[in-house]
């Protein structure tokens, strides 16, 4: 009897199977795939973008609770190990110690700007990954913090563009850890790394 396939783990894909959405872009790609690949693209764009929509869902309702629970989420874990895996000891521990810096009130700022966004009808969400430091769609930092990995870890980042215009909110880097999307931001790569020595 032959093995059913496999579903894909949650947070996995290949690098094809999640490309950065582009307006008009990605309901054409949908259509020219089979129904399986199209409900794969459907299913990894979605993780980012629902989480980032149902904030707003959850501003406009005025249900506060919600929207700052669901921020909070967005909170790494174990962050120092994460760091120190990803970028290696020394270079790991102080982004991290950046990170921590950053983060103190991270919460409070997130929701404040979400509530700016969604006062200025921001409302579209798309998403897209990055795997590649070279990608076009990655910022300075992304693409120095990607090559500066030990060990490559998927950067995700989210738009937030008022209907019918081109130019919005960017919210970058998120990473996939422990099941849920977290905010690491920009990690400066370049600014953690050592000090040249003294000629």
């Amino acid at each position: 009897m032959p093995a059913k396939p496999t579903r894909p783990v949650e947070g996995e894909s290949d690098a094809k199977s999640l490309e950065p959405v582009r307006r008009g872009h990605d309901v054409a790609s949908s259509l020219r795939a089979g129904p399986r690949r199209r409900c794969r693209l459907r299913r990894f764009r979605r993780w980012p973008e629902k989480l980032n929509e149902d904030i707003l869902v959850a501003l406009k309702a005025n249900d506060e609770i919600k929207a700052t629970l669901l921020i909070k989420s967005l909170e790494l874990p174990n962050h120092a190990e994460f760091f120190k895996k990803t970028f290696g000891d020394e270079m790991g521990a102080k982004i991290d110690a950046n990170h921590v810096k950053l983060s103190q009130n991270m919460t409070e700022g997130l929701l404040k700007s979400y509530k700016a966004q969604l006062a200025q009808n921001r409302t579209n969400v798309t998403a897209y990954k990055l795997t590649d430091p070279e990608s076009k769609d990655a910022t300075g930092l992304q693409s120095g913090a990607m090559k500066a990995m030990k060990e490559k870890v998927p950067l995700y980042g989210v738009r937030l563009i008022e209907p019918g215009k081109d130019a919005g909110m960017h919210y970058w880097s998120f990473v996939y850890v422990d099941g849920g999307f977290r905010m690491i931001g920009k990690m400066n790569a370049r600014a953690a790394e050592p000090a040249p020595a003294a000629k």
